[in-house]
């Protein structure tokens, strides 16, 4: 079994499937458990440019999603990391982004900062990152695209179209 985590600060991860684990704790707790007799791979997932980044969640695939500061450590980016490669995947317009979950099938969801509306929810699907029209924040998202998160009011921006797919 490997160990994914970004270094140093590890990774928390929020959903039941993800196998990534806080590095912090794992390598200062000193618990004895079965888990700890297993033996372990620590992968750093590297940076987009900045000084840091976290992993939030990881699929059946092992395709890992988060966020990444950029050069300078003023701006964070969502990230998609596989096959050895972190892939920024950018903002709605706004400057931050952060990517939440992946399903299986590698559709991600996250929020944004989009311009001029402030934040909104976004789903990253086959290299597209699409507005899903609502100020929220998307938590989890399952193999037939259902998105899980708190929600606001729907928003229209000139760039986006309000769904109703949340």
């Amino acid at each position: 079994m490997r160990l994914l985590a970004t270094i140093p600060t590890g990774a928390r991860v929020t959903t039941p499937r993800a196998r990534v684990l806080w590095v912090t704790f794992w390598l200062t707790s000193g618990v004895v458990s079965e888990v700890a007799a297993q033996s372990y791979a620590i992968t750093d997932l590297g940076t987009l440019g900045g000084s840091g980044s976290k992993a939030t969640a990881i699929n059946e695939v092992g395709q890992i999603v988060g966020t990444s500061a950029l050069n300078g450590d003023w701006v964070s980016h969502a990230f998609l990391y596989q096959a050895g490669q972190m892939i920024d995947l950018g903002p709605l317009g706004g400057l931050n982004s952060e990517a939440h979950d992946i399903n299986d099938l590698g559709q991600v969801v996250g929020l944004s900062g989009t311009f001029p509306s402030g934040s909104g929810a976004f789903l990253y699907s086959d290299g597209v990152m699409t507005d899903l029209g609502i100020s929220g924040h998307p938590y989890a998202i399952n193999n037939t695209g259902e998105v899980a998160g708190s929600c606001g009011a729907r928003r229209t921006t000139p760039s986006s179209t309000p769904t109703d797919k949340w």
